[in-house]
């Protein structure tokens, strides 16, 4: 077993724990004699990660010791404490990657997040897809997003932006350099999906934009697809198309 864990933990600092379906408590442990500065990449998907292994978690992150680059809590069964205790370190860590897809994320989660990604991490890539935010989260998470200068690589799909969200987020998006957006199956509307590509456009620094499974002006889109200079790659698998189109 020793041989084991030397073994995972040299493999280019990477421990992958993912898919093991530890309850909370193996979870510490386990956090407890893996979490060091060899790790650069961490994944505990599908694990349980209750308030005690989330401050373990947090306490690590904004240490001087943290040198991990990547971290994945993909389906970690985080109720809204824990979220928050490991959204407040995000702010004082050294992480490039943070997916935490398929957790519930309520309002006052990401009024957290938003308060400590003004910190200005170096985070280039967040994935919050199927979180369940709302609107008035998104409107608080975009708050703070734009103060988290190093952000390229955004993943917000099938959560419920809905229309006043896109707006709030359209707003912030000329302050941004964006690569690669997701906001598919949001609920969005025209005034909504509008916004978002209209600002899209005006800041032409997307690679890669998804925005299926929302209603979709294509008067809109058509305009941007033909000014861009910089999109490769479109998502509008899904989209609904305006009624009056």
């Amino acid at each position: 077993m020793k041989n084991q864990e030397n073994e995972e933990q040299s493999n280019d600092g990477f421990v992958d724990l993912s898919q093991m379906n530890l309850f909370s408590q193996s979870t510490k442990k386990v956090l407890q004699n893996k979490l060091s500065s060899q790790v650069t990449l961490l994944d505990l998907s599908s694990n349980h990660i209750n308030e005690e292994c989330a401050t373990i978690l947090a306490t690590f992150l904004s240490s001087n010791q943290c040198k991990l680059r990547s971290l994945s809590l993909i389906y970690c069964h985080l109720n809204h404490k824990s979220t928050s205790i490991i959204f407040k370190s995000i702010g004082f860590s050294p992480l490039y990657e943070l997916y935490v897809d398929n957790n519930i994320i309520n309002v006052d989660n990401c009024a957290d997040f938003a308060e400590s990604l003004s910190n200005n991490p170096p985070l280039k890539f967040l994935s919050l897809v199927g979180c369940q935010i709302n609107s008035d989260g998104f409107i608080k998470l975009f708050e703070g997003l734009p103060k988290c200068q190093y952000l390229q690589h955004l993943r917000f799909d099938s959560n419920s932006m809905l229309d006043p969200g896109a707006q709030a987020f359209a707003n912030i998006i000329p302050q941004m350099n964006l690569l690669s957006l997701g906001v598919s199956d949001n609920e969005i509307w025209r005034d909504g999906t509008n916004a978002i590509i209209q600002s899209c456009a005006q800041q032409d620094t997307l690679l890669i934009f998804d925005i299926g499974y929302n209603i979709v002006d294509f008067d809109v889109l058509s305009k941007y697809i033909s000014q861009t200079k910089k999109l490769v790659r479109l998502g509008i698998s899904g989209s609904k198309i305006y009624e009056e189109q």
